[in-house]
């Protein structure tokens, strides 16, 4: 159990710091004024052409995405296929074979607590002793 969360804890570590290069490479580019950066940047934030150039296709998707979602973009997905879950006592019972009887008597839990709970004259019309003091 403790061996599955380190893994995890160590793919989410290593997918932080790939964001965090990821941004700091972003930072740098724009530091350095790159001709190449700028207007491709330009052409995404402010809708920018330089003169004498066509765009080539016209990307529906690129009025709704940001800065943020380029860089994101440049930072490769994270692979949990492979890591496994903790199985829980719980989730073994509701999945597996006997799930039916698990949920049936889920069902029988809920309308015996409903049965439970009348209020105490409606007790006393359906042949129950009431619940409130008499005095």
């Amino acid at each position: 159990m403790a061996e599955v969360q380190l893994e995890l804890l160590r793919g989410q570590e290593s997918r932080t710091l790939a964001r965090l290069a990821a941004y700091d490479q972003f930072i740098t580019d724009l530091q350095s004024s790159d001709p190449a950066f700028v207007e491709r940047l330009a052409a995404s934030e402010l809708n920018l052409l330089p003169k004498g150039a066509t765009p080539v296709l016209h990307d529906v998707a690129a009025a709704s995405s940001s800065v943020l979602d380029w860089i994101e973009s440049s930072v490769p997905e994270a692979n949990t296929s492979n890591a496994q879950l903790p199985v829980s006592m719980l989730g073994s019972i509701s999945q597996g074979a006997h799930r039916n009887l698990f949920l049936g008597s889920g069902v029988a839990c809920i309308f015996f607590g409903l049965l439970t709970s009348v209020p105490g004259e409606r007790r006393a019309r359906l042949g129950g002793s009431p619940t409130h003091d008499v005095g």
